[in-house]
């Protein structure tokens, strides 16, 4: 049926399917990319090519295939997992194999693009907060304010309702406002806002030990 209609786009899938159970991942991308010219909005197909450009190492088909998830308003199958997966094969592509400052810079871009969308999608995601105050941290260590303001976001982010009384949420918080002064140091002085917002923080749970 394929040979003759290419239009068949959920044969192209099933087909693909076949080559992933054998591992035949090139084939398999090779078929999905079929089943997305005329499937387009078939959220499945994209989610599936995800994990088959990770595998090819196609960076910005990774991120293209995550922004049509995103746009076909399946933005709940994006999580912090699928994110540190991106994130980690970025370092391991781009930051570990010495690629040119040029090349790691523009893709950072895209990176951090990425990041800056999926965050606007889910503001209070703890896990993806943290993740993206450690990629900018390592990659972009000048940008002082992005820091901060991405730990401060994570910590509001775990202050859910009635955090001043979750025994669990405390040492989380504790934990993130550590972090944030670790980075801050001395500037942390020179911060009033910020500096309120930690002793405040820090006087609510040490009530809640004593």
């Amino acid at each position: 049926m394929v040979s003759y209609d290419e239009s068949h786009g959920e044969a192209w899938s099933n087909i693909a399917s076949s080559y992933m159970w054998l591992k035949k991942f090139k084939e398999a991308q090779s078929s999905l990319e079929h089943a997305a010219k005329v499937c387009r909005k078939n959220w499945r197909i994209w989610e599936n090519l995800i994990t088959l450009y990770l595998e090819s190492n196609d960076f910005i088909k990774v991120v293209t295939s995550i922004k049509q998830l995103i746009f076909l308003n399946k933005s709940d199958r994006i999580n912090v997992q699928l994110m540190l997966k991106v994130a980690n094969w970025f370092i391991n592509k781009y930051i570990k194999s010495n690629q040119s400052e040029e090349i790691v810079y523009r893709n950072k871009g895209i990176l951090f693009e990425l990041f800056d969308r999926v965050l606007s999608i889910f503001p209070t995601d703890t896990g993806i907060l943290k993740l993206y105050w450690r990629l900018t941290q390592s990659m972009e260590p000048l940008e002082f304010k992005k820091i901060m303001d991405l730990k401060l976001r994570e910590i509001k982010s775990l202050q859910t309702s009635g955090w001043e009384y979750d025994l669990e949420q405390g040492p989380k918080i504790l934990k993130s406002i550590n972090e944030l002064k670790d980075y801050m140091g001395d500037k942390l002085e020179f911060h009033e806002e910020v500096k309120n917002f930690v002793r405040d923080t820090l006087e609510i749970i040490q009530q809640n030990n004593t």
